[in-house]
């Protein structure tokens, strides 16, 4: 048991004791830690939502061959086989996918690491947890590994520790909300040794924490130095400010659904049986940092990314987003200094390549975001201004449906025109060669924007 699930533990028993204390929450009626009993009910989030999220991100970004790499344990290997089959639906193809745990023979690390560095993949999908993390990243780093985005899941990817690993710059993954639980403090650093040696899971944690036996104060030899009382949570605490969080809201989410069941205004049942079915919510958690995965919304809707996330791997990289011309605009955009062209002068020189070769009959296709609609509009413009002549103009981003993606080849592979101006990003524009390439439509000539 390390501190965090420590954090969880306590977080539970203070949320019940706060319901206990309160006469306006199922009064009459006091909850007990389930822990203690074999009856012990524990629910969690699954791992499956978290999968699904980490394959609709990677399918978010365009990136369609990666390496996968687990924890052999559980976790890793329940949590990755749900991201597998994630993939597989969402068209991404896995180069490999190993396993290592932190017991296993050094031989075993040191294969899965070769296979990392000399795979093509540069995405890397790791399900592990934060030991086992630990380890391969330092094997990693003994020899030069090439520039890779790891995508992580939350036991690793939210640790600050792994900071310290240049390899992890960049890293990006799902982390659950996190927030302060007034009057909690106190309560979790507030636990004594004769507390502790209640529960097998307290006594456990603070015997690994202080390397001394509480058993000792029962008469029963272990062979370690006995616990003396001076041993203080406050010299190996972590910030509480913690995802102990979610047990919290979590256990008074249950006792107000048990509320709604079992009481009437203040008076309460105690004899109403209750089936876990009939405790609902709607699941739903705000995220306000780059993205988010709901589960709770219709499928195709649970995720959503911003596309303004900023990239580091160690060089200075310009996204094709500063192009856009909506960044002129100083009423919405006052402080932005613009320090290359604007889409709007790219626009315009490409409207005269196409009219300096003669080709008055074109087509285009654009990203179906605001760098593919605002630099086709202000194209659109130029050359409606130099006499050419647009057949079609269709729009597509990378995580619409396939038939929509079929649907814009379709209208190409028909279509009269044999000069095609696509203002698309390079995932977008994969993906869109990908499905031509499946039916080789007749020669063409591309013109394109810079991304």
């Amino acid at each position: 048991m390390n501190f965090r699930e420590l954090q969880f533990a306590r977080a539970l028993q203070f949320a019940i004791q706060e319901i206990n204390n309160s006469s306006s929450l199922l009064p009459g009626i006091a909850l007990g830690d389930k822990r203690q009993h074999p009856t012990f009910f524990r629910t969690i989030p699954s791992d499956h939502h978290q999968a699904a999220a980490l394959a609709r991100m990677v399918k978010h970004f365009g990136w369609t061959w990666i390496g996968a790499v687990r924890s052999d344990s559980d976790y890793g290997n329940n949590g990755m086989a749900s991201f597998l089959k994630a993939a597989e639906e969402e068209g991404i193809c896995v180069e490999y996918s190993e396993a290592y745990y932190r017991t296993q023979p050094r031989s075993k690390l040191k294969r899965v690491a070769d296979v990392i560095r000399e795979s093509t993949a540069r995405v890397v999908v790791a399900f592990m947890a934060e030991g086992d993390m630990r380890i391969l990243l330092e094997e990693l780093s003994q020899q030069p590994l090439p520039p890779m985005q790891w995508i992580g899941s939350e036991a690793w990817v939210t640790d600050p520790q792994m900071l310290r690993f240049n390899l992890c710059i960049g890293a990006v993954g799902f982390a659950i909300p996190r927030s302060v639980i007034p009057g909690f403090r106190n309560f979790l650093l507030d636990l004594s040794p004769e507390q502790a040696l209640k529960f097998p899971l307290l006594t456990e944690f603070w015997e690994s924490s202080f390397s001394c036996s509480l058993k000792q104060l029962t008469g029963y030899s272990t062979g370690m130095p006995a616990c003396d009382g001076t041993e203080d949570l406050r010299a190996i605490q972590n910030p509480y400010t913690d995802t102990s969080y979610l047990v919290y809201k979590a256990t008074y989410a249950v006792a107000h659904a048990l509320h709604g069941i079992v009481c009437n205004g203040m008076r309460c049942d105690k004899n109403i049986k209750v089936e876990p079915r009939q405790i609902q919510g709607d699941g739903s958690v705000d995220f306000v940092t780059v993205g988010q995965y709901d589960a709770s919304q219709p499928k195709g809707q649970e995720f959503s990314l911003s596309r303004a996330i900023i990239w580091y791997d160690g060089s200075e990289k310009v996204s094709h987003y500063a192009t856009c011309a909506c960044l002129s605009d100083k009423r919405q955009h006052p402080t932005f200094f613009r320090t290359i062209p604007s889409d709007h002068h790219r626009a315009a020189a490409l409207a005269r390549v196409v009219k300096h070769f003669g080709w008055t009959w074109i087509g285009t296709v654009r990203s179906d975001s605001d760098y593919g609609n605002n630099g086709m509009a202000s194209f659109l413009k130029a050359v409606e201004q130099e006499g050419i002549c647009v057949e079609y103009s269709e729009a597509y981003y990378r995580t619409q449906p396939r038939s929509k993606l079929k649907r814009v080849a379709d209208v190409i592979c028909r279509s009269m025109a044999r000069v095609i101006v696509v203002f698309v990003e390079a995932g977008d524009m994969r993906f869109l060669l990908e499905q031509l390439s499946q039916q080789p439509p007749p020669p063409m000539q591309w013109i394109g924007s810079k991304a």
